[in-house]
This record gives structure tokens, sequence and C-alpha cells, in this order.
């Protein structure tokens, strides 16, 4: 089981075991790549690690981690994003997100 410490963790930067590697892929929906190797695969939750040619090739992510991905590389369209401005696009995403679900319940009513 992955503790929320733990993520926390891997998050800021610290590299998972296999173990947790393939726990985290399945949670977050990406290859287990992403998380052992993330300076060679593009991972959308760790994008200020990445060091491969730029824009990345997202053939390895599907779902929602795909739409994430492309969302990343709109907003910084030269450059992976450093650890301070992918915290502030989370930010910025969630309240899209939020922004979204909520116009959606008010379409249903």
């Amino acid at each position: 089981m992955l503790s929320p410490q733990l993520i926390a963790d891997i998050l800021a930067g610290r590299r998972p075991g296999r173990k947790h590697a393939l726990l985290l892929s399945k949670l977050f929906n990406t290859p287990v790549e992403c998380w052992l190797a993330p300076e060679q695969y593009f991972n959308p939750y760790k994008p200020h690690v990445y060091q491969g040619s730029y824009p990345p090739d997202l053939s390895h992510l599907k779902d929602e981690a795909l739409s994430f991905a492309q969302e990343i590389i709109k907003a910084f369209p030269e450059k992976p994003p450093t650890w301070q401005e992918f915290k502030l696009f989370k930010k910025k995403y969630r309240k899209k997100l939020k922004r979204e679900q909520s116009n959606e319940e008010v379409k249903n009513l």
C-alpha cells in the first residue's frame, strides 16, 4: 500500500522501488517506466524531471494521464516546467477541473 507520505516523497523527487512503481503505475494509469526512469520517459506527474527531447513522445500514455500531459505541453511549449512552475500549473488545473465539474452538474439539473 502507498502511504500519502510516500507519494509526496516520490512526487518531490525520491525515486520509488520496483514494487512501489508498479503500484503508482496502476494508481496514476502510467507505465512503470515513467516512475523508474522519469528522465527518459515523460511522466505528467513529474514533468520537471524529464530530460529528453521536448515536446516529448506521449505514445506510452493513455486516458487521463495523456490529457494531463497534453495540457502541460500546451502550457509549457518550449521546455518542461520547473518544480515551482509545475506546482502553480497544478493549482490552476485543479481549479479548471472543478469549474468544469460544477458546470457539468448545472447542465445535468
